[in-house]
């Protein structure tokens, strides 16, 4: 989840995160490395994703960052202190990563994008010993051109489920219900259709931005 490894050999910490969409803030402290302990912290807002490197470290090393996001996102730039640096978006089966290296120092970048997306089940942990009845995300598929996801279901027949959708403005669903509160809010619910069973059931929604 939080993809962090070290190249002593190389001098550099690589950091690749894939975090749930409602995670906005992660801390890292004490990170040993470059003969020193550092702190990092991670974190999305709306204009992009900031990291934010404390380190008392005076030897030359390199951090890698290479965050995640949806193929639906635009990165628009990175800044490393507020300078543009170089980067590289380098497109995976079903997201993106941005790819910097940066100075392993003190500082601040910012990734700066449009049009990131994610959703999150509202779903708890079954009752010690029961069987889960969760809804599963078994597969997701872009579009050519990013502005269609279609989704892989299943869930337990008869029972509704709530998606809490994150980040870029969903322009219809088909195979769910779309709710959008004036607050931003966005939710995708669904239900499956009762049956003479309590098994899971397969079904597929596409959302279209």
């Amino acid at each position: 989840m939080l993809g962090i490894g070290a190249e002593e050999t190389a001098k550099t910490l690589h950091f690749v995160p894939h975090l749930p969409p409602v995670w906005d803030h992660v801390g890292l402290q004490h990170v040993a490395f470059c003969g020193g302990q550092s702190d990092i912290v991670y974190m999305r807002r709306n204009d992009g994703i900031h990291l934010q490197v404390s380190t008392g470290n005076t030897a030359e090393c390199t951090l890698q960052f290479a965050p995640s996001f949806s193929k639906h996102a635009r990165v628009r730039g990175i800044t490393w202190n507020g300078k543009p640096i170089k980067y590289a978006v380098v497109p995976e089966a079903n997201d993106q990563h941005a790819i910097v290296s940066l100075p392993f120092a003190n500082g601040e970048a910012v990734v700066h994008m449009d049009d990131d997306f994610g959703l999150q089940a509202n779903e708890d942990l079954p009752p010690v010993g029961s069987a889960s009845g969760n809804l599963k995300i078994s597969g997701e598929q872009w579009s050519a051109n990013n502005r269609e996801l279609k989704l892989r279901m299943a869930g337990i027949a008869g029972r509704r489920y709530e998606l809490q959708a994150y980040g870029a403005k969903i322009a219809s669903v088909s195979g769910a219900e779309l709710k959008q509160a004036t607050s931003g809010i966005q939710t995708i619910e669904l239900t499956f259709a009762p049956a003479d069973h309590t098994q899971y059931t397969d079904r597929e929604i596409t959302i279209r931005f």
